[in-house]
C-alpha cells in the first residue's frame, strides 16, 4: 500500500488513467502542482483533498492516512449507509453533467428520468413495491457488470476464441437474467388485472 499522501495521491490518478495534465484539469490545478505533490515536493490543502475524494468518490480516511480502502465500501443494508452511498453517487452523476453538453447532457438527463420513473412505482402494496424495487436493482446490476466487463480490459482478446465464445455466454447469461427480473417487476403489475395476464 502507497505509504504517504503523495503516493496515494498518484495512485489515485493512475486508478483513473490520467496522466498529470489531465488530472491537473480535473481537479483545477497546475500540472507543475499534481508533479509536485506526487513527488513529495508539496501537500495537497484539506479543500483539495476533499475535492478529489467528492469527485473520483474516494474514501478521505484512505488518502489522507492510508486508513482502509481507495473506495469507500458502504453498509447499504442500514439507512444511513445507504444515504451516504447516495450522496456520493450523486456527487459524482452531478460533475457529469458539468461537463456534458448538447445531445450528451439531453441523453443523460432523459436517462435519469426513466430511472427516476422506475423507481417510482404505484398501486403497489409495500410488499410487492419491496419485491419490485428489487427486480429493478438485479436487472441494473446485472446490465452494470455486464457493460463494465465489455467496456474495459476484462473482455478477451479477439484472437481467443474460447476465451471470447465463454464470454459471449457469460454476456447472454446476463441477458437473460435482466430479462427475467424485467418481466417479473412487469408481472407484479400484470397481476393486479388478473394472473391470467402474467407473461
Amino acid at each position: 500500500m502507497p505509504a504517504t499522501i503523495n503516493e496515494r495521491l498518484k495512485e489515485v490518478r493512475k486508478m483513473f488513467k490520467l496522466n498529470q495534465e489531465q488530472f491537473a484539469r480535473e481537479i483545477g490545478v497546475s500540472r507543475a502542482h499534481v508533479s509536485n505533490m506526487e513527488n513529495g515536493n508539496d501537500n495537497p490543502s484539506a479543500a483539495l483533498i476533499k475535492l478529489i475524494c467528492m469527485k473520483f468518490n474516494i474514501d478521505e480516511p484512505w488518502l489522507t492516512d492510508g486508513v482502509g480502502a481507495p473506495i469507500p465500501e458502504w453498509d447499504v443494508n442500514t439507512d444511513e449507509g445507504a444515504i451516504s452511498k447516495y450522496n456520493a453517487m450523486r456527487a459524482s452523476f452531478e460533475d457529469k453533467l458539468r461537463n456534458r453538453t448538447g445531445d450528451d447532457l439531453t441523453n443523460t438527463v432523459e436517462a435519469f428520468a426513466y430511472f427516476d420513473a422506475l423507481l417510482s412505482p404505484r398501486n403497489l402494496s409495500d410488499e410487492d413495491r419491496s419485491k419490485y424495487l428489487a427486480y429493478i436493482s438485479m436487472a441494473v446490476d446485472e446490465y452494470s457488470k455486464m457493460i463494465f466487463a465489455v467496456s474495459s480490459s476484462i473482455a478477451p482478446s479477439k484472437k481467443d476464441a474460447a476465451a471470447c465464445l465463454r464470454f459471449r455466454s457469460e454476456c447472454e447469461a446476463r441477458l437473460n437474467s435482466m430479462f427475467d427480473s424485467i418481466k417479473n417487476s412487469v408481472n407484479l403489475y400484470l397481476a393486479l388485472i388478473g394472473e391470467e395476464m402474467k407473461l
